[in-house]
């Protein structure tokens, strides 16, 4: 009988592990088709400040900046460059490539980056899952999009502590929710959260700027997509930010 339980156990364990190894191929296949769907080709236009041959299987590290300090962050081999500008771009890549922003951050800060670089860097690698890009968008400021993770309030709370800390530098944050779905859950969490029931979406929308300050909550949309195109319209004409462009909602 004691024969038969310790058989039983190992044999328990041993369809685990089978089990692990088994699914622990398909997800990596999954990563890998993901990050060569999302890449995208971007033509450079600026001349690199750095390179950083931080090789990760065949990916390459790099920053560049042109004349007027717009920053891009870029993967790819010599030849071919991928642009992190979108969250499907930055969330494939950033699986592979967190040791590169680790080394970026180092050479920047051992090269006598600016303040406010600096800053920027430390946000890559304190938040390197947040991050969507970041430009400078005048001389004296820069504007940061991170990604808005849904029902994280201590990692949302981390971030917006971390954009009052860096008011001195000049930084703005911009958070930009996942998508639409997660958008419209994370504006009535927060409403709720301030014991404030909202009469109308315009409502809602001038409330929720007081208490967001400065700091905007922008859903990704697709061209199509009527209910967020309106939304779109309200935020502006409640003067909240808004990304230049419309990102495709993430699924």
């Amino acid at each position: 009988m004691r024969f038969l339980a310790v058989f039983a156990i190992v044999g328990f364990f041993g369809f685990i592990n089978a089990k692990e190894w088994r699914e622990t191929p398909s997800v990596e296949k999954r990563l890998e088709t993901q990050i060569n769907i999302a890449q995208k080709i971007a033509e450079i236009k600026a001349e690199p400040v750095e390179v950083i041959p931080a090789n990760l299987g065949e990916m390459k590290f790099k920053i560049l900046a042109d004349e007027d300090g717009f920053y891009a962050l870029y993967l790819g081999d010599d030849k071919t460059n991928v642009s992190i500008n979108s969250p499907a771009d930055f969330f494939s890549a950033s699986f592979a490539s967190m040791e590169a922003f680790n080394k970026a951050y180092e050479i920047f800060t051992q090269h006598n980056a600016s303040m406010r670089e600096s800053k920027i860097l430390k946000i890559f690698k304190t938040y390197p899952q947040y991050v969507l890009d970041f430009k400078a968008t005048s001389k004296t400021q820069t504007t940061l999009y991170m990604l808005l993770t849904p029902f994280c309030e201590p990692c949302n709370e981390k971030i917006r502590e971390l954009a009052r800390l860096t008011e001195q530098a000049h930084i703005k944050i911009i958070f930009v929710a996942a998508n639409n779905e997660a958008y419209h859950k994370v504006m009535s969490l927060y409403a709720a959260m301030q014991g404030y029931k909202h009469k109308n979406q315009e409502d809602k929308i001038a409330k929720l700027q007081t208490l967001i300050d400065d700091i905007a909550f922008l859903p990704p949309v697709k061209d199509d997509d009527k209910n967020a195109m309106d939304m779109y319209k309200e935020l502006a004409k409640a003067r909240i930010s808004y990304l230049p462009y419309i990102i495709e909602t993430s699924k």
